[in-house]
Order: structure tokens, then sequence, then C-alpha cells
């Protein structure tokens, strides 16, 4: 079996905790999404368009608060991260930790705007973003892209 996903998911949690950070699935798979969206590590997930932004269904369960299992030393031992991979989830952590819900949304959105639409003029990020999720004000389109810009600027 392999358990590198596992092993990548169970490495945000733990960093989360580390910054005192929710551990919600939301977290985590928008986290996994930025990630991705950074090149700043592998994630082998596949995302979709959905209601409350890009989502992946490899993630159970809503409202859930992840956290370290019994089998978590089994999990790293299997499957242990390379320093690559940890600077990757290190640097995704930091930029989500203090997010909520809807900001992960919209940070989330614009960076598969930017991403897999490959939309990358701001003005048209924001209106797309809008379109998209028309409960998002355009003001607030355009703060998450530019917050998205510089979070995948600093690779």
């Amino acid at each position: 079996m392999d358990f590198h996903k596992h092993a990548l998911i169970l490495a945000m949690i733990e960093e989360l905790q580390r910054q005192q950070s929710r551990t919600g699935k939301t977290h985590i798979i928008k986290g996994m999404l930025l990630a991705k969206a950074a090149n700043c590590l592998e994630v082998p997930f596949s995302f979709f368009l959905y209601k409350h932004g890009p989502y992946s269904t490899a993630f159970d369960g809503y409202g859930v608060i992840l956290k370290p299992g019994e089998m978590a030393p089994f999990v790293r031992a299997q499957a242990p991260l390379s320093p690559v991979e940890v600077r990757g989830i290190q640097r995704v952590c930091q930029f989500v930790q203090s997010k909520n819900v809807s900001q992960l949304e919209r940070l989330a959105t614009a960076a598969w705007i930017r991403t897999f639409l490959r939309i990358h003029e701001p003005e048209a990020v924001a209106q797309k973003l809008n379109a998209l999720k028309p409960h998002i004000p355009l003001t607030d389109a355009y703060e998450a892209d530019r917050d998205v810009i510089a979070f995948l600027g600093n690779n």
C-alpha cells in the first residue's frame, strides 16, 4: 500500500497544529490545492471546482477536525517526506493557518482560476471569481487574488 498521500495529509495536520491553527477538512483540502498551485510540492490529489471552491473527493467527512491517529508513526515510517515536501507543507500551512473557511474559499478559488483556468490578469481573475461565486463581492475577489499572487510568487 502506498502511504504517501496519508503522509502528506498527516504532515499538514501536524504542521497546522504546530502553528496552532484549526485542522479542519477545509484547511487541509484548500491547503493542498494551494500547495499544488504554488508548485511547492507534488500533490497527488485531483481537484474540481465545487460549491465552496476547489474540492477533492479524497477527503471524507464534513466539519471534522482532523488529528493524527494511533497509526501516525507507522505512516511516517512507511512514507517519509522529503525535505522539499516538508518545506512545502510548512509554507502552505503558514499561509492558511489564520484563515477562516470563507477566506479559504476565496483564496483557493483564485488560485484555481490562475492555475487551472490559466487566467492571469488580476481584473479577469477577480471578475471570474465573482462570476463563479456571486456571493463573493468583487472587492473581496480582488483582495483574495492579491493574496494569492503574493503566495504563488514566493516560490
